[in-house]
C-alpha cells in the first residue's frame, strides 16, 4: 500500500472512529482505555507521535489525495447532535466560572456564554454539567480566562514536518491549543471538508468562530470520548490534552496538572455541583 493511501485510510478511520467510539465502547462490552495515544497542544511531542506523515513519507502536496477520500464523511458541522434544547449553565454561573478563577479575567460576553451553552451539546456531546465545567476548566486555563488563543511565545518550539505549507506556522492556537500540521489537516476536514485550515492556520487564532469550532471538535474527537471523562475524572481531560508532559512518573510539568485541576475546583464551585473534584485519570 502506497504512503498517500495509508495516511488516506488513517484520516478516514480517525473521522469516522471519532464520532462511534462512544458507541462502540458501550455496544462491544469491552471498555476502552485511557491510555490511548496523546493529541498535544500546547507543548509539541517528538514528530513521530504527533506527526506520522514524518515516517509515512507524505508530502505537503500530497494532501489532495486524502482530502479526495476524507470528504466522503460527512463534515463535523453538518451533523448536530440531536439532544435536549436546554441550557446546562446560566449565565451567572458561567461568569462567576470565569471571574472566580482570577479577579482580573474580564467578565465574559454574552456572545461567548451563548457560544458555549449552544454549541456544547451539538459540536461537543456535551449532555451533563459536569462534563461541561471540564470543558469549561480546560479553555479557560489554555486560554487565561478566555482571552488567548495562541500558547505562549510560538518562537519556543519548533513544529516542523513534511505537511507544512510553506511560510505557515503550525504553533498551538485556539481556545483548546491545536498544534502540528497533521492536526490542523484533520481538524479541517472534520470540520469544513478541505484544507483550509492547513493553508491558513492563523484562522484558528484569528476568527473566534474557528477558534471554537476546532476546540469543540478537539474536545469531541480526543477527550469525550474517554470512558474517565464519563466518569467525571478530571485527570483523563489533562491526559487527553496534554498527559505525556503533565501526567504520570515521568512527567515533566506535573505542576501544570496541578494548576489545571486548581481551574477545575473553581468551576466546579462557581457551577454549584455536588460532591468534591475527582483528580483522578492523569
Amino acid at each position: 500500500m502506497s504512503p498517500q493511501i495509508w495516511l488516506t485510510v488513517l484520516l478516514v478511520s480517525h473521522l469516522i472512529g471519532s464520532f462511534n467510539a462512544e458507541e462502540e465502547s458501550t455496544t462491544s462490552g469491552v471498555a476502552m482505555s485511557d491510555s490511548v495515544a496523546h493529541n498535544p497542544g500546547e507543548i509539541p511531542l517528538s514528530t513521530t507521535l504527533s506527526n506520522p506523515t514524518a515516517d509515512a513519507g507524505i508530502r505537503s502536496q500530497d494532501w489532495s489525495l486524502m482530502a479526495s477520500t476524507a470528504t466522503s464523511v460527512t463534515p463535523f458541522l453538518s451533523s448536530p447532535f440531536q439532544g435536549p434544547n436546554t441550557n446546562l449553565i446560566t449565565k451567572e454561573e458561567f461568569v462567576n466560572a470565569v471571574t472566580s478563577v482570577d479577579a482580573s479575567y474580564p467578565i465574559p460576553t454574552d456572545e461567548q456564554y451563548n457560544i458555549v451553552v449552544s454549541r456544547a451539546k451539538s459540536a461537543g456531546r456535551i449532555t451533563t454539567k459536569l462534563e461541561l465545567a471540564m470543558f469549561l476548566a480546560e479553555i479557560i486555563y489554555s486560554s487565561h480566562g478566555l482571552v488567548q488563543k495562541r500558547a505562549g511565545n510560538p518562537t519556543n518550539f519548533t513544529y516542523s514536518s513534511d505537511l507544512n505549507v510553506p511560510g505557515k506556522e503550525y504553533y498551538a492556537r485556539g481556545y483548546i491549543n491545536l498544534a502540528w500540521a497533521f492536526n490542523y489537516l484533520k481538524a479541517s476536514l472534520a470540520l469544513y471538508g478541505n484544507d483550509r485550515l492547513l493553508q491558513n492556520p492563523d484562522l484558528v487564532e484569528t476568527d473566534d468562530q474557528v477558534s471554537w469550532e476546532v476546540s469543540f471538535w478537539y474536545w469531541l474527537a480526543n477527550v469525550h470520548v474517554r470512558p474517565g471523562v464519563r466518569a467525571g475524572r478530571f485527570g483523563t481531560t489533562i491526559d487527553a490534552i496534554n498527559g505525556a508532559h503533565e501526567c504520570g512518573p515521568d512527567a515533566s510539568h506535573p505542576e501544570w496538572a496541578a494548576a489545571r485541576f486548581a481551574v477545575y475546583t473553581k468551576v466546579f464551585a462557581a457551577f454549584n455541583l455536588p460532591g468534591t473534584p475527582d483528580s483522578r485519570g492523569c
